[in-house]
């Protein structure tokens, strides 16, 4: 059973058509990563299925209890502690700054955040600290679906690892299904089950692949392989204005 659906999706800036007749679900406890060239309107699509922005054509069924969503940015509060961060989307639903602030102290431990680092205010964290607790503020409300926006787009290469790392092991500990947007093949292949590839005008899903192997499970070597495979031999990817010659 899907936990989202997107139906026949379309959105417009002024009279700039951004997203045209574009459909895609996500099944319970899948990984499904959505990739294509910088500008196809992935973002957009992000904040549709988020419920941040209203499509102009189509719809969306979502059939879970909420979910969580990491950005591009950590978009921190600057002036409240790591903790405090964490804690925010459940002081928001009602919940008292005590017992938000025990939550975020749990889930802080799972994306191996240090006691010492909860007290911190976003500008004494580094990149990858803060971006650990803008996954841990995702993570707080126990959510049935995440969803990440290119979350690790601004890291360097070994961080950028390690994050998907620590993202990896929260999503198969949790159980709950992810839709993760991504303009890096090879992030898409380590990340996902499945992997849905948009028309570079927003024209639609032009088609699925499916990786080989398990998630978590696939050696370098194994991701190399397949993303050779897709750039340089694989029509959908020439099409969708990611192949290579």
């Amino acid at each position: 059973m899907s936990v989202l659906e997107l139906v026949d999706i379309g959105h417009a800036y002024g009279q700039q058509p951004v997203l045209e007749h574009l459909s895609l679900s996500i099944a319970g406890g899948e990984m499904v990563a959505l990739v294509g060239p910088s500008g196809c309107g992935k973002t957009t699509l992000a904040h549709i299925a988020a419920g941040i922005l209203q499509p102009s054509q189509g719809w969306v069924r979502r059939a879970y209890r909420r979910h969580g969503m990491i950005f591009q940015e950590p978009r921190l509060l600057p002036w409240a502690s790591a903790k405090v961060n964490i804690g925010f989307p459940l002081q928001l639903a009602g919940m008292s700054r005590r017992e938000a602030n025990h939550h975020a102290e749990r889930i802080a431990a799972t994306v191996a955040l240090r006691p010492e680092h909860l007290s911190q205010l976003p500008d004494a964290l580094s990149g990858g600290m803060r971006q650990r607790v803008a996954i841990a503020r995702a993570l707080v409300a126990d959510p049935d679906l995440l969803l990440c926006d290119e979350p690790f787009t601004a890291l360097d290469v070994t961080l950028r690892r390690r994050m998907q790392d620590v993202l990896l092991e929260a999503i198969q500990a949790r159980r709950f299904s992810s839709l993760f947007i991504t303009h890096d093949l090879s992030e898409a292949v380590r990340m996902a089950q499945r992997i849905a590839v948009m028309d570079q005008s927003g024209q639609g899903i032009l088609g699925e692949r499916c990786p080989p192997g398990r998630i978590g499970q696939r050696s370098a070597a194994e991701i190399f392989e397949f993303v050779q495979y897709c750039l340089h031999d694989d029509p959908l990817f020439s099409a969708a204005g990611m192949g290579g010659s």
